[in-house]
């Protein structure tokens, strides 16, 4: 458990939502401190540390690195410790693709389309600005790092005959 200065600290950091659904019998409490990617995070003993993950442990135990504590609530900011369970990465991500939610900001369409306009010769960053995502991933989509399983059966085929790209 927490000591009652981490336990204040953690406590200001945090916000009642009474705009939420009710999820096994309460509403969420949000993060409100540093989130990037909406998932807080909270500095003890000189780290960083998901403040889901911190509190979670913080009240049943260490959990094994290889296992999430999921959001029953299906919202990243949330700290609810009822709102938090602990599972496998399949556990979330069969959470995540029941609530409708995916990391992915581009349809098969839009991924085909980056590929043929990385061939025309645009650049990533230019693709990248269009579909509001970082040019890295446009170049993981391009080199089939990511994505692979969307491009269209029609435009495989031209890749294959297009000469490696430099």
């Amino acid at each position: 458990m927490m000591d009652a200065k981490t336990d204040f600290r953690f406590t200001t950091k945090t916000k009642p939502n009474p705009d939420t659904e009710i999820v096994h019998g309460s509403r969420c409490i949000d993060w409100i401190g540093g989130a990037p990617r909406g998932y807080g995070l909270f500095r003890v003993e000189n780290r960083c540390v998901p403040a889901h993950r911190y509190l979670y442990e913080a009240i049943h135990g260490p959990v094994r690195r290889d296992q999430v504590i999921r959001h029953l609530c299906n919202r990243p900011s949330c700290v609810n410790p009822d709102h938090l369970a602990v599972g496998s990465h399949q556990d979330n991500a069969d959470d995540r693709e029941a609530a409708g939610r995916t990391y992915c900001k581009l349809d098969d369409r839009a991924v085909t389309t980056i590929v043929g306009r990385a061939l025309l010769g645009h650049t990533q960053k230019a693709i990248a600005t269009d579909y509001g995502v970082v040019p890295s991933e446009v170049a993981h989509i391009i080199n089939g790092r990511r994505r692979a399983n969307a491009l269209d059966p029609e435009l495989d085929r031209e890749l294959a005959k297009a000469p490696p790209a430099r």
